[in-house]
């Protein structure tokens, strides 16, 4: 054990004894003291069209496009270009939670954004590995161009020779071969009209070379299997399905006292439908609210929840429609996720295209009925253990609700179906079966 006072001082020493523009002794005296690497080094972004424009698709994405197609000519053994603009004074912490051997690394970069369904898989798989796989992650949170930028360009260089790469959320670097990638669903691909242009354009970009420079896909359903099959013509070794799971120490039916706090938290009165989604095309969001409003006069009792923020990356959705009795609580932080499932009546998920489904296994597990679109991997997933309906129909939609939200003995049957299908998903599982398919291809 190293003893912290005398590491800071002798640091510090070290620091002395360099001029304070000299970057590379600074990060050498550290090094030598402490043994973990720290790439602080400034980098300069080099101007792609007007002057100090990298916010906009026209120069930024196009930077990254020629970066990609021409790695060579931009790329120094020492350096990346300069990259300042991008990246103001870089840190990135690098998390060794197991013995140095060569092996496994995570590609963090999802740690830095908000949780979804996409970042909870990613944090739940990765925290069960972490005493066999390395961690990486920016040092601060890089969102658009800045994120893409350190996963194509810097993670490599933190990665060891001989480490495999493990990148769960969607994307990783196209110059690194050796790599495992989770794929959750090609709703990108199948329908870029949900997102916006340039989130569209790069990841399309971006997955139709990503695809055939990894080791192994891992996806979610088989529904979603077949799509990346048929579209890549890749063969069915290639791709592991591995179904998410969920935790049962989180997600259960919760006690009086934490549905009465979340009730006061959110102001909700009397019962309600609940949605808990991002506010984009393919929830079905619209639909849904013609659905509601349609039959609202029957229900006038009763409210319809809507829980979920808005991203740029998806096409703004209509959300002024005048619905009676519609509550919009925006982002909910996942310690309120349990309680609100409880608290609700049913739970209703009317998508019309998923790769999974999370939020259902959720709400059963936290002994919600659940009513979903019979779309995508929903029917997979919920098996019969859900009550479906046409999501591009609204009078089934709107049927389903009455029927559920009107008949008590009816949600008590789906309440026991749906505990007992959430009990056979299981993060420990999950995180097993995706280290077996890591570690065949580690070094």
């Amino acid at each position: 054990m190293v003893n912290s006072n005398s590491t800071n001082r002798n640091l510090n020493e070290k620091k002395n004894t360099a001029a304070p523009s000299d970057t590379r002794a600074r990060i050498e005296a550290k090094k030598e003291i402490t043994g973990v690497k720290d790439f602080s080094s400034p980098v300069t972004l080099p101007s792609f069209g007007r002057k100090g424009s990298c916010a906009r698709f026209g120069s930024s994405h196009f930077a990254i496009y020629f970066l990609i197609s021409f790695p060579g000519k931009y790329i120094f053994s020492d350096t990346i270009c300069q990259f300042q603009a991008a990246f103001p004074n870089p840190t990135f912490r690098i998390g060794y939670n197991s013995p140095m051997k060569k092996g496994v690394v995570v590609n963090g970069r999802f740690q830095t954004r908000r949780v979804t369904g996409v970042e909870r898989y990613s944090h739940e798989v990765s925290s069960r590995i972490q005493s066999n796989a390395r961690l990486v992650r920016p040092g601060r949170p890089y969102s658009g161009i800045r994120g893409h930028f350190w996963e194509q360009f810097i993670l490599p260089r933190l990665i060891e020779p001989g480490e495999s790469l493990w990148s769960p959320a969607n994307s990783g670097p196209l110059h690194f071969p050796n790599q495992v990638l989770s794929l959750h669903d090609l709703s990108v691909i199948d329908h870029p009209e949900w997102f916006s242009q340039e989130y569209a354009l790069w990841h399309r970009f971006l997955l139709s070379r990503l695809i055939n420079s990894v080791k192994a896909i891992i996806t979610m359903s088989n529904f979603s299997k077949t799509r990346i099959m048929e579209y890549f013509g890749l063969q069915s070794e290639m791709i592991h399905c591995i179904p998410e799971g969920v935790d049962p120490l989180q997600f259960h039916s919760q006690p009086e006292a934490e549905i009465s706090r979340i009730r006061r938290r959110f102001d909700l009165k009397g019962d309600f439908l609940l949605l808990v989604a991002s506010l984009e095309p393919r929830k079905n969001i619209e639909r849904l609210l013609d659905a509601w409003k349609r039959i609202s006069s029957k229900l006038s009792d009763k409210t319809l929840v809507i829980a979920g923020g808005k991203y740029r990356v998806f096409k703004e959705i209509d959300t002024s429609l005048p619905v009676e009795n519609v509550r919009w609580l925006g982002y909910v932080e996942e310690k309120d996720l349990p309680g609100l499932y409880s608290t609700a009546q049913a739970y209703i998920l009317p998508s019309l295209y998923e790769g999974f489904g999370l939020s259902v296994l959720g709400a059963m597990a936290c002994g919600t009925p659940v009513i979903a679109a019979n779309s995508g991997a929903l029917p997979e997933v919920a098996a019969e253990s859900a009550l479906y309906f046409d999501p591009q129909s609204v009078d089934s939609i709107a049927q389903v609700i009455e029927a559920i939200l009107c008949d008590p003995t009816f949600r008590e049957e789906l309440k026991k179906r749906g505990l007992e299908r959430s009990s056979l998903f299981s993060w420990d599982r999950t995180a097993q079966e995706i280290w077996q398919v890591l570690e065949s291809f580690a070094a």
